[in-house]
This record gives C-alpha cells, sequence and structure tokens, in this order.
C-alpha cells in the first residue's frame, strides 16, 4: 500500500476523535448516561460518508482506492469513536467526587493523599494548585474516616505551600466541592478541563496538616535548579521568563500579569513549549555532531529529546514535536527521506493513539495547526514576497504561515484578534532566537554548574529587557487587540475548507479570493447581529451587579469596577459578542480615574465616556443634599437612566415607555434607601442581598427581582415582597438576559447541554 491510503487512514482516525464533541461534553456533566441520539448521530454520518465517497470517489480519482477502502475508512473512524469513549476517564464506585450530591453539594474534610503534579501559583499570586491522588477522607463534624480514590483539584494559600513537591504525602483540611459549569457566555469551562484529567471534585485547602520529607529525585527537582540559576543575577520577572521562553512556561511560575500581556499582542507561544524549541535543539545537536557517527547523532539526539520533553513538563504539544523530532533523526539514521507533513500526521496520530483525549487539548491542537502552516505554507508566502530580500522574505513568511492556520481556531476560541500580532514576531523573531538558544544552553550549563549558566542568562538581560519593552510597547497601542464576536462552528470548518483550498490551488487571484471570503464569514454575521439586536444582561459575579445595555450596535456598561470580575467575566463576555466601543461607563462607586491595566475594560475597549456615581449632581427641592438625589439623565438609544439616589446607588432604567428597572448598590449598614421617592413601582430590581434587604419589597411588587448571589440570606426570606414577584439568583441561574420581545430569561443552559451549541 502506497503512503496515500495510510495518509488518509491516519485522516479518517482524527475525524473520528473530531466527531465526538458532542460525546465528550454530554459525558462530562452526565458520564453514567451516554446519549443514544448523538452516537445514531455519529453512526449515521460516518456510515453515509463512507458511502458516498465509495461510490463518488473512484469515478473522478484516477488510481483511487478500491471502494472496499472507503468503506473500511468509515469503520476505522467508527472505531475511533469507540476508542475515545472508551478511554474516557470516569469516577470509579470509591472516587472522592462520590461523597458530593445536589444536597450536600460541599462539605468540610480533612484529605490525606499524594501530589501528582508540582504546585504552581493563581488566583494572583497568593495561592498554589495542584492535583493529588486523593486516599482517605475524614469528616469534621464526626470524625468518621473513610478510604476513597481519584483525583482531587487542590488550591491551598501560597505560605501554606510554599515547600510542597510532586510525590509528598500531605494531610489537609479544608472544603471539598465540584467544579461549576460556565455561568457567563464566554467563561472558561473549568469543570470540563478538570474532567478530561480524570479529576471530578475539588478541595479548597485552608490549612496543611502534615507533609512528608521530599523525593530524592524528580523532574520538578532538576527545573527549580534551572530556574534558581536562571534567576540568581536577573530580576525574579526576567529569570523566569528566560526559562519559559527556553523550557515551557509549564516549567516556572510566570508572574501573571507579565503572561497576560504576551498573550495580548499574540505571542504566547513563545512562552509554550513547542516544535521551535524541538527544532532549535536537534539543529544544534545536528550541528555540533556533524561528521561524527550516525549512531552518536542517533544516541546525543533522542537524549537531548527526551531531557527536553521532561523538563518542559510532558506536554502534549512538545510530545507532539518529540516524536516527530525522533522520526526525523530516524529517518537520517536508516538514510530515508521523510516527508515533513507525513511525518507531522504521523506523530498525531501516535500520540492521539496513546491519549485520545488530547484531540481536545488546545495546546495540542494549536500545536499541531501552527506546523502545519510552516510546512505547507510557507514557500508559497516566500514566493509572493520574492520583491524582498530573501532572510527578510522568511522573516515574514514564518509568522505568517502559522498565525494563518490557527486563525480560525483562535478567533472561535477567543473572539479577539491581536491586530499586531504578525508585526511584532516579525521584528521579535532575532530576539526569541537568541534568548531560546541561550537559554536552552544556560539550562543545560546550570544542571551541572549552577553559577556558570546563572552567568549565560546573565548576559542575556539586554535581549529579554529589549523583547519585553517592545511587547509592552505594543500592548500600549491603540487598539492592540480587536474582538471580532463569536463566530459559529460551520463558519469556522468553511475557512478552513477555503485555506486547504487555497493551499492546493497556489494561485495568486484564489488567494485573494479567500482573503475576502473569510473577512466575509468573519464579519457580516457578527456585525449584522450587533447592529440589529437589543439586549440586557446581567451577568453572574460573586457580589455586586455587572448590567451591560446593547442596543443597535451600541453598548452601555454599568459594574463597579472589579478587577477580577473584568478579567475573568466581564472582558471574555465582550469579546464574544464583538464588542470593542463602549459608550458609556457608568461606575455605581467612585473609583480613581488611572491610566489603563490588564485589568481594565480601557485596554482593550475603547470608551467614550467614563462616569462614576457623583457626575453632574443637582440638588432637588424634596432632597437639597446633591449627594443623595442627583437629577442628571442619561439617554441612550431606546433607553433612559437616571439616579434616583447616590449614597446608596440606586440607579433607574427604562426602555422606551416601559416600566422602569432598578440597579442598587448599598452596604449592609445603609439605612438612607428609606428616603427614596417610592411612588414608581419598578418591573425589576437588580441588586445584593445587602441592597436589597433595604427595600420594602411587599410595597414595591416588582414583577422580577435579580440577586447577585448563590443563596438567599434568611433575613430576605422573610419578606420576598408579592407572591407574584419573580426570583432570579445569578449563583443558581448563571447570567439573565432580557429582550424586548422574549423578556428576562436565564442565559445559562442545562448543565447536561452546556456547550453542547457551541461545538
Amino acid at each position: 500500500m502506497g503512503r496515500q491510503p495510510w495518509a488518509i487512514i491516519c485522516l479518517a482516525y482524527l475525524g473520528g476523535l473530531l466527531s465526538t464533541g458532542g460525546l465528550v461534553r454530554r459525558w462530562v456533566y452526565s458520564p453514567f448516561h451516554p446519549n443514544i441520539g448523538s452516537w445514531l448521530g455519529i453512526l449515521a454520518f460516518w456510515l453515509g460518508l463512507s458511502l458516498l465517497m465509495a461510490w463518488l470517489i473512484p469515478r473522478y480519482w484516477l488510481g483511487s482506492p478500491k471502494p472496499r477502502f472507503w468503506l473500511g475508512m468509515g469503520c476505522v473512524a467508527l472505531l475511533a469513536v469507540v476508542y475515545c469513549q472508551w478511554r474516557m476517564p470516569v469516577p470509579q464506585s470509591q472516587d472522592i467526587s462520590r461523597l458530593l450530591s445536589d444536597e450536600f453539594p460541599s462539605i468540610r474534610v480533612i484529605v490525606r493523599g499524594n501530589i501528582s503534579s508540582e504546585p504552581r501559583l493563581i488566583g494572583g499570586q497568593n495561592q498554589r494548585s495542584f492535583t493529588l491522588v486523593a486516599q482517605k477522607v475524614e469528616y469534621l463534624r464526626s470524625g468518621r474516616e473513610r478510604k476513597v480514590t481519584g483525583n482531587l483539584y487542590v488550591t491551598l494559600p501560597l505560605e501554606e505551600s510554599a515547600n510542597l513537591t510532586p510525590s509528598q504525602s500531605v494531610t489537609l483540611q479544608g472544603r471539598l466541592y465540584s467544579a461549576r459549569s460556565p455561568q457567563n457566555p464566554g467563561a472558561f469551562d473549568f469543570k470540563t478541563y478538570l474532567a478530561r484529567q480524570g479529576v471530578f471534585a475539588s478541595f479548597k485547602a485552608t490549612k496543611l496538616l502534615f507533609q512528608s520529607a521530599p523525593p530524592r529525585w524528580g523532574w520538578w527537582k532538576l527545573r527549580r535548579r534551572i530556574v534558581a540559576a536562571q534567576g540568581r543575577w536577573l530580576k525574579p520577572e526576567t529569570g523566569k521568563l528566560l526559562t519559559s521562553i527556553a523550557l515551557g512556561q509549564s516549567a516556572v511560575d510566570l508572574p501573571k500579569d507579565l503572561r497576560d500581556r504576551f498573550t495580548a499582542v499574540g505571542m504566547a507561544h513563545i512562552l509554550a513549549a513547542s516544535g521551535f524549541q524541538v527544532a532549535l535543539l536537534l539543529g544544534v545537536v545536528l550541528r555540533l555532531t556533524q561528521g561524527r557517527s550516525i549512531r552518536l547523532q542517533l544516541a546525543l539526539g533522542m537524549g537531548s529529546l527526551f531531557l527536553l520533553i521532561g523538563l518542559t513538563g510532558l506536554q502534549p504539544s512538545i510530545f507532539r514535536a518529540g516524536v516527530m523530532g525522533a522520526g526525523l533523526l530516524l529517518g537520517k539514521a536508516l538514510e530515508r527521506q521523510v516527508r515533513p507533513l507525513g511525518a507531522l500526521l504521523l506523530a498525531a496520530t501516535i500520540l492521539l493513539l496513546w491519549n485520545p483525549l488530547w484531540i481536545w487539548d488546545l495546546g495540542f491542537q494549536l500545536s499541531f495547526l501552527a506546523t502545519f502552516g510552516l510546512v505547507v505554507s510557507v514557500e508559497p508566502i516566500a514566493e509572493r514576497l520574492d520583491w524582498l530580500p530573501p532572510a527578510i522574505a522568511n522573516a515574514f513568511a514564518i509568522p505568517l504561515a502559522a498565525t494563518l492556520w490557527v486563525f480560525p481556531l483562535l478567533i472561535r476560541v477567543f473572539s479577539v484578534i491581536p491586530t499586531y500580532s504578525v508585526a511584532i514576531n516579525v521584528l521579535a523573531t532575532p530576539l526569541v532566537m537568541i534568548l531560546s538558544l541561550g537559554g536552552m544552553i544556560s539550562a543545560a550549563v546550570a544542571l551541572i554548574f549552577p553559577l556558570l549558566g546563572s552567568a549565560i542568562a546573565y548576559l542575556l538581560g539586554l535581549p529579554l529587557y529589549l523583547l519585553i519593552g517592545l511587547v509592552d510597547w505594543v500592548y500600549a497601542l491603540p487598539a492592540s487587540s480587536y474582538a471580532v464576536g463569536e463566530i459559529s462552528l460551520m463558519a469556522m470548518i468553511a475557512m478552513y475548507l477555503l485555506l486547504i483550498w487555497g493551499w492546493l490551488g497556489r494561485r495568486r487571484k484564489r488567494s485573494l479570493l479567500i482573503t475576502g471570503l473569510i473577512a466575509l464569514l468573519v464579519l457580516v454575521p457578527v456585525t449584522y447581529h450587533r447592529m440589529t439586536f437589543t439586549q440586557v444582561i446581567v451577568l453572574a459575579t460573586p457580589s455586586q451587579p455587572v448590567v451591560l445595555i446593547q442596543s443597535r450596535g451600541q453598548t452601555l456598561l454599568i459594574d463597579t469596577h472589579n478587577p477580577q470580575i473584568t478579567q475573568y467575566t466581564l472582558l471574555p463576555y465582550l469579546a464574544r459578542q464583538g464588542v470593542n466601543d463602549l459608550q458609556c461607563w457608568l461606575q455605581l462607586s467612585p473609583q480613581p480615574r488611572q491610566s489603563p491595566s490588564c485589568n481594565d475594560p480601557r485596554q482593550t475597549v475603547s470608551v467614550s465616556q467614563l462616569r462614576d456615581r457623583n457626575f453632574e449632581p443637582k440638588p432637588s427641592q424634596a432632597n437639597p443634599t446633591p449627594s443623595s438625589f442627583p437629577a442628571s439623565k442619561i439617554v441612550f438609544k431606546e433607553f433612559s437612566l437616571q439616579w434616583l439616589s447616590l449614597a446608596p446607588a440606586v440607579l433607574e432604567v427604562q426602555y422606551q415607555q416601559d416600566p422602569p428597572w432598578w440597579i442598587i448598590q448599598a452596604n449592609s449598614d445603609s439605612n438612607e434607601i428609606n428616603k427614596l421617592d417610592l411612588t414608581s413601582n419598578p418591573a425589576m430590581i437588580i441588586g445584593n442581598p445587602q441592597s436589597l434587604q433595604h427595600l420594602p419589597l411587599r410595597q414595591l411588587e416588582p414583577q422580577n427581582v435579580i440577586a447577585i448571589a448563590n443563596q438567599l440570606p434568611s433575613t430576605l426570606q422573610n419578606g420576598l415582597g408579592s407572591p407574584f414577584t419573580h426570583w432570579w439568583l445569578t449563583g443558581q441561574n448563571g447570567a439573565i438576559q432580557w429582550q424586548p420581545q422574549q423578556g428576562w430569561q436565564k442565559l445559562r443552559m442545562n448543565e447536561s447541554d452546556a456547550l453542547l451549541a457551541n461545538i
């Protein structure tokens, strides 16, 4: 059998794994009840496709495999679906997640187990997380012990986790709970992320009761030795950046603010272990051993790959690159020509036979697509830039080829385009080459002579500071990122089909046509949707209301400017909506108007008006205190907004001639609400329990109340108002939206269907 049939078989296996998207997401939320409809749909799809190809392709492809081959291809795809489902981790009967239920979604316990991953900084650098293999649980109330199995995602305060290492036995006290499905559109699905790693419960540890002696050896020990050496004479942030460039960010606790800046400008790939490090390492090894025996080259090359993969933290993307590198070394040793595209496909198939769930790992997907782009598109792009010197043409072609093939997936996942991504990657290429090679040399030397490794790292300080300065300069430029909005799965598939069509054709006119069609697929649907709809959304947040009013292409934001809410809730939603301009940002609480930071909406979107709750106060006859009853009013499309009170903040929102809504923020000790003019009856009141408990709800009789909370306190439950009032809890219902025709409704889907519609 020739090479083409084997490539088709590999593609059939990959296609079968990709078709398990619905099964994977349903399994996450209901692992014991597979959806028969999804199985029948996948079976019908592959059976119909294989029959169609068996009948159609031999008619038009001279030398095509026989029809039974195409039927066999469908069988391979179906076997891949079954294999992926079989390999999905499922909680066993003694799994620690079985202790949780709808009645007891959270319990306080003492857990004993072994640490199976290296602790990493999270949560604004004030706590660490790691995976724990649970062995025994003790209930705090009863003191009863129980043997358990399974993995736990553990978070522990920074001071308690300073000396923890993998393979240590620990005893922790804290709260056992289950990760929740996303409550806001665009939010990260942490439950699915953990489930794919075989983790079905989380543990918020508050105290470390016992830890055993650390093991004598481990990859973590080598990584820490390198990090310490490279950061000895550099600033902590700079030393960790060098380690991340050389070994990937999984090998080091890179500061979150620095990581976010690199991600925002489109340079996150240089912080991750990928094929670039593998290619650079093998190039150096083969250059140094040129003229030596093939056995020596193979031994040193394989040894270097093994060391690099271990030090980078065993990530899927570096595994893929390592398998490809090993194939190239074997091809050189056997004196056989290795086709890069075939090697990439074979490497992906081997890794996905090892772990089929890696098909849904974003790092693996981006690494595969970027490498594919480098293999098939660098040469055609360089040919179109033949009017430039060859070195400059290649400098443009390499980042452009990688960006071109990851672009549809990136906008599907993040809905944001780094505007200056190609330009900054071209400018930074010489610096990245120097830092990657120098960082790996420094790391290798530091394993044997730490001081010498530190000296080499110190010499790399100048290019490191230049790279950071370049990133910060681009990050501060206006419109450094552009939100394109959420695109559908079919639009992403159509874009990749257009790219494949262009790759196979390689015609200049076709390239221009493809670029235009891709732009239409991205911009037209989102722009049309934004310009023709009106809605109000109340996002699910921990304590304070965050409300967005969108009306015919314009957006008004009402929030309290909490950095954590902004980064993890607000900005992802704005990106998925394709919002790049806020016509007005109205803050419920006074905030200093500082320069934008990475957690400020002004860094990502343009803000036409920024107002806090003290803007233009005007005293009224009923209440001469300006800060208590301003008469200021904002007219925004079909909406009008005005303050009823400033202390506490009560904002009245009205759509056309409909009954008004109230958005309220008050402290638990505030009593000024009693001074309000309660002659109007709001149709909706939005606020947290501390604000709502001061309102005479029985007198107001609102149709709806949105409480920014997981549950209502007993003091509020006793006065729920009219029996006709409908209560919404964002902690239980997720984000709540209003549209003129549909009224108020929850935006989050049921857990069994979460994310299924977005596949």
